[in-house]
C-alpha cells in the first residue's frame, strides 16, 4: 500500500464528511429559522386580530 496514496484519501474523507457536516448545519439553521419566522407571523397574527386598533410593527 502507498502511504502517499493513504494520506490523499484520508484527506478527500475528511474533505467529503466535512462539507456533509456543514451541509447539515446548514439545514438545521435553515430549519430553525424558518420555525422562527413562523411562530413570529403568528404571534403577530394573534395581536393583531387582538388590538385591531394598534399597530403592529413586522419583526425582522
Amino acid at each position: 500500500m502507498n502511504p502517499l496514496r493513504t494520506v490523499r484519501n484520508l484527506l478527500d474523507d475528511w474533505a467529503v464528511r466535512s462539507q456533509s457536516t456543514a451541509r447539515r448545519n446548514a439545514m438545521l439553521a435553515c430549519t430553525t429559522l424558518a420555525k422562527h419566522r413562523a411562530e413570529v407571523l403568528e404571534v403577530d397574527e394573534f395581536f393583531a386580530a387582538r388590538y385591531p386598533t394598534r399597530v403592529v410593527a413586522a419583526h425582522g
